[in-house]
């Protein structure tokens, strides 16, 4: 029996179209797999999907809180400037 693990692209893709609440089957049909390969495929790596997700989405959210921060405390300290 031949098979191939689903690349890190075809899981987004899984992922995705899960989220879209698109059926197993026709995700299955979409990428050309198996539907119980598509199946163990969200069993086994919805949770480090996410996990990935979520962890880029918080980086992101962190450097935006830090531009922002260095943006009103330059701002701040220029007022104090002008107030002097």
């Amino acid at each position: 029996m031949n098979y191939s693990n689903l690349s890190q692209k075809e899981r987004d893709q899984i992922y995705i179209l899960k989220q879209e609440c698109i059926k197993p089957n026709t995700i299955a049909k979409l990428l050309g797999r198996h539907r119980s390969t598509i199946c163990r495929g969200i069993k086994r790596n919805s949770t480090s999907i996410e996990s990935r997700y979520n962890n880029s989405m918080k980086e992101m959210i962190s450097q935006l809180e830090f531009v922002i921060n260095e943006e009103n405390s330059s701002t701040d300290s220029s007022k104090l400037e002008i107030n002097l």
